[in-house]
């Protein structure tokens, strides 16, 4: 009996510093959420249905990833070409016009039976977690030299390239091609050609927004994409044409000081920002809450992101751990590109801060990347369970 409750134990256990960043980072950003989403409404209960329903879709998506996570992880290695099928077709949907909805040039969503929408890219981004790693553990030691890493690189370029130019939404494809590059990366025993290619990349890439600076003129530009990299170097210039978005998320860092205004007062949300409860919710964070208020925030991103690296290290095979890695990369990546962009660190996209910002979609794809890592976690602990049992 007592050797049946430790095997039981031993497969409940979740890493509890994990949980606790997990815990800690949702109702902060739920709570935060509310404040940034408060002026949004036309009236008190609508303000607060919007609550409801962010923190409905948050705990249901919470509690779901507690009980898929009692699931091996290792089933998910028969599911990676279903997903990741699933999650292109889901971008490719975007191209029927009846149920796509674009906003700001951008097709981003698709609006499902019942009036809710959601975002594919998000999909692709959990998808291409499972997809990859399970294809990269199947090619076992034949991972290696450059054809392989070259091969590994394929889906995530795939899925980064259909999100770009079916709904030219920059900032997901970017973050997809970085799930993709960084896990081939962790996979390959050697790390020199990944370096080499990262540096080329970062050299074109300095080399081309220099080129744009130095030859583009405000009255010249006709492609969005030039606007927001002149509106990087100069938002003054391009007031009406999303330049004062930058100036506004600057103004509110500035306006929040050390400790803030408080809880709820911030000015920027009240019609000067255009997505205080999304693409510039840590502005909002800023003002309200001050330099303080924005380290917790970004304190805890780090102490999250530790605990998931501590489990993909522990994690009883290499598929768990690229697993939990790439969960890792996806929400270090974006985060630190969403705060990137509120501080003009980057140019200005539309890309949201994780567990913060509100949508479904973004809530509901995390957790299930938060369920693959307790996942791993409860897969680690039985295993250990067992070498022991074994060693005795």
């Amino acid at each position: 009996m007592a050797k049946t409750r430790k095997k039981r134990a031993a497969a409940d256990y979740i890493d509890p510093g994990f949980l606790a960043g997990l815990i800690l980072l949702s109702v902060f950003g739920l709570i935060v959420g509310y404040s940034a989403n408060g002026y949004q409404g036309s009236g008190s209960r609508d303000i607060f249905m919007a609550f409801a329903k962010q923190g409905v879709i948050a705990g249901v998506s919470f509690a779901a990833a507690l009980w898929v996570s009692k699931a091996d992880y290792h089933h998910l290695w028969y599911l990676r070409w279903p997903m990741f099928v699933f999650s292109a077709a889901l971008i490719g949907l975007l191209m029927v016009k009846p149920i796509a909805v674009t906003l700001n040039s951008a097709t981003r969503w698709l609006r499902m039976p019942g009036g809710f929408t959601i975002q594919p890219s998000e999909f692709a981004k959990l998808g291409l977690i499972v997809f990859l790693p399970s294809v990269m553990v199947n090619r076992g030691r034949d991972y290696k030299g450059f054809l392989a890493p070259a091969i590994a690189l394929v889906p995530g370029i795939f899925l980064a390239a259909e999100t770009y130019l079916i709904s030219s939404d920059l900032s997901s494809a970017f973050i997809i091609f970085a799930i993709g590059y960084f896990l081939a990366f962790a996979a390959h025993p050697k790390s020199t050609g990944f370096f080499i290619a990262a540096g080329a990349a970062v050299i074109v890439a300095a080399a081309a927004v220099y080129y744009v600076w130095t030859t583009m003129t405000p009255d010249a530009a006709d492609s969005f994409r030039i606007i927001r990299l002149l509106i990087w170097k100069d938002p003054a210039a391009f007031e009406g044409q999303n330049g004062e978005q930058t100036i506004m998320g600057l103004y509110a860092i500035g306006n929040g000081g050390l400790f803030g205004k408080g809880f709820g007062n911030s000015t920027m949300k009240l019609g000067q920002l255009s997505e205080p409860g999304n693409d510039w919710i840590f502005a909002v964070i800023c003002e309200e809450l001050g330099f303080f208020g924005a380290l917790l925030v970004i304190l805890l991103f780090i102490f999250l992101l530790y605990r998931i690296l501590v489990v993909a290290m522990n994690a009883p095979d290499l598929l768990g751990a690229l697993m939990a890695a790439g969960v890792f990369i996806h929400i270090a990546v974006q985060a630190l590109l969403h705060i990137a962009v509120t501080v003009n660190f980057a140019p200005p996209t539309g890309v949201t801060l994780p567990f913060f910002s509100y949508g479904g979609t973004s809530i509901l794809t995390i957790m299930m990347e938060m369920a693959i890592v307790m996942s791993v976690s409860r897969q680690t602990s039985a295993s250990n369970y067992k070498k022991t049992v074994r060693s005795k």
